[in-house]
């Protein structure tokens, strides 16, 4: 479950830091992703969360998440754009189980 935001007032930020109590990293990441779903951010791309103490002694997992704009999805169509022109100029060859056919005859 999110329990924190920093700063808590996310309406008017394009980054927020989102902390999580879960017991695990995978529940963290799955609770941070949903609050951003939710809330109009994306969570970073990170694999293994940070974490944090409380002055409560209670063990958070935080993660930045930002919020989608134009930029993104122009920066993202560029990406998409060059992998698909690199994959145009692959050759291309036969698949692997046509080879391994014609080696067994």
């Amino acid at each position: 479950m999110v329990i924190q935001t920093q700063p808590e007032e996310t309406s008017n930020i394009d980054l927020v830091m989102v902390s999580s109590d879960a017991t695990d990293n995978v529940s963290a990441i799955r609770d941070i992703d949903k609050w951003a779903r939710d809330n109009g951010f994306v969570r970073s791309n990170e694999y293994h969360l940070g974490r944090r103490q409380t002055a409560d002694g209670k063990m958070l997992f935080f993660s930045p998440c930002y919020r989608l704009d134009e930029s993104f999805r122009r920066a993202a169509e560029t990406d998409l754009a060059r992998i698909r022109a690199n994959r145009q100029k692959m050759p291309l060859t036969a698949s692997s189980d046509e080879l391994l056919r014609e080696s067994v005859v």
